[in-house]
């Protein structure tokens, strides 16, 4: 017969408390799981926009959910200068925040169906559109169309992008966004079919 110390059965109970809770009030446990997701978003928030008062820079955030799984991505786009722009991307799983990549920064993003249309720009004036699908939690992007920017001011994302919408990204100190009911992302307008011409650099 084994015999368990006082403090190994009170963990013991607690732990089947737990997960009698779990099982008889599964929403219970999905509130929690929203809350600690929130939590985590908020402080990484935080912490950036620190980074920016503190080293110079700009930077701004959105809700996404790449994959259609539920839950809702993390997108931080900014830089303290030009050269490290980026697009960092975060999302919740198993009760931990996790990085999933950055991004190229001097770019513009769209949300599909089920993925993120994201606009590279190069020195000597090229472009390259990526497609940005969530595969578990890796990011994986084929190019979808490249090459030079035309003389004139604009040109078109590709017809599948074109069927996207803009991303609706909110100022780092405006977080009502994580602080309603749920945090599921909102949606931007429909594009307009044209992406911005920054010209040959």
């Amino acid at each position: 017969m084994t015999h368990l110390s006082f403090n190994s059965l009170c963990l013991l109970r607690r732990a089947c408390v737990a997960l009698a809770a779990a099982m008889l009030c599964p929403g219970l446990s999905a509130l929690a799981d929203d809350a600690g997701m929130k939590a985590a978003y908020l402080q990484k928030i935080k912490s950036i926009d620190r980074k920016a008062s503190n080293r110079g820079g700009a930077y701004r955030y959105t809700l996404l959910d790449i994959d259609g799984d539920g839950t809702p991505e993390l997108l931080i786009h900014g830089g303290t200068c030009s050269a490290d722009m980026a697009v960092s991307v975060y999302t919740w799983n198993s009760g931990k925040l996790i990085h999933l990549d950055d991004l190229p920064g001097q770019s513009e993003c769209l949300n599909g169906n089920n993925c993120l249309f994201l606009l590279e720009t190069a020195m000597g004036g090229y472009w390259t559109e990526f497609k940005i699908t969530k595969k578990g939690l890796k990011l994986v992007g084929v190019v979808v169309g490249e090459g030079e920017f035309p003389e004139e001011e604009d040109i078109a994302w590709s017809a599948e992008a074109r069927q996207a919408t803009e991303l609706n990204w909110h100022d780092m100190t405006d977080v009502k966004q994580l602080q309603g009911t749920s945090a599921t992302g909102s949606k931007g307008k429909r594009t307009t079919g044209k992406r911005r011409s920054h010209g040959k650099r």
